[in-house]
């Protein structure tokens, strides 16, 4: 074999090597990424269920999250109660105050 084969052969099997490095490498990337991801993604789901479960009914927000819908309810009446906190303008400046105040009111849990 000549020298130039060899330089091409040498070539050729560099290349192939770092084509299988970034074949492993990008795949490790992205399990590493797909597990990331799927991390953020349950802690998200984590918080709207909290978020569900503070403001629904438990049985209502149990039902949306297992299946995604609620079942209407005919009720024969129902009542509306429109109120107004006293000073929940100052309470909401202090935004933090705001909601240990009305998690306290509603008995909403963290």
């Amino acid at each position: 074999m000549s020298q130039q084969n060899y330089q091409l052969l040498f070539l050729l099997n560099l290349s192939t090597g770092l084509l299988f490095f970034l074949f492993y490498f990008l795949s490790r990337f992205r399990d590493v990424l797909v597990q990331v991801l799927s991390q953020n993604l349950n802690q998200e789901r984590r918080k709207s269920d909290q978020l569900l479960r503070n403001v629904l009914p438990k049985s209502i927000a149990l039902e949306l999250t297992q299946t995604e819908r609620v079942q209407p309810i005919d009720y024969e009446s129902a009542s509306v109660l429109f109120t107004d906190f006293v000073s929940f303008t100052q309470i909401a400046e202090n935004f933090t105050l705001a909601v240990k105040s009305f998690r306290t009111t509603f008995g909403a849990t963290q």
